[in-house]
């Protein structure tokens, strides 16, 4: 499968490819060394995920999250006090790569 035809297939709504694009971002804007996984929290305030090194919580819903693990763009676990963690997986890094540029250059 080439990559067109490999991106044509996963279909994420807007909220979902901004979720993605934002996990992305954080995650490069970091050195290698503070690269990690994101940590859900879903408190009475709202839903976030937090990340140990970057100085802001992204909004994030639980449901948009499952998605993009399903669609093999993120990898998911549990950490030792039972939340769930998130990191972006390759392809998660793949298709945002594609996502971006057909918005820029129409690829």
């Amino acid at each position: 499968m080439n990559l067109d035809d490999w991106y044509d297939s996963i279909y994420l709504e807007e909220e979902q490819r901004h979720l993605l694009a934002r996990m992305v971002d954080g995650e490069r804007s970091l050195p290698i060394d503070q690269q990690d996984r994101f940590l859900f929290i879903d408190a009475s305030g709202g839903a976030s995920l937090l990340h140990p090194y970057l100085g802001e919580q992204l909004g994030a819903r639980a449901g948009d999250l499952e998605t993009l693990v399903e669609k093999g763009l993120l990898r998911s676990g549990y950490a030792s006090g039972g939340s769930p963690w998130y990191e972006v997986r390759l392809e998660g890094r793949r298709s945002y790569a594609e996502m971006k540029c057909r918005s820029v250059r129409g690829c």
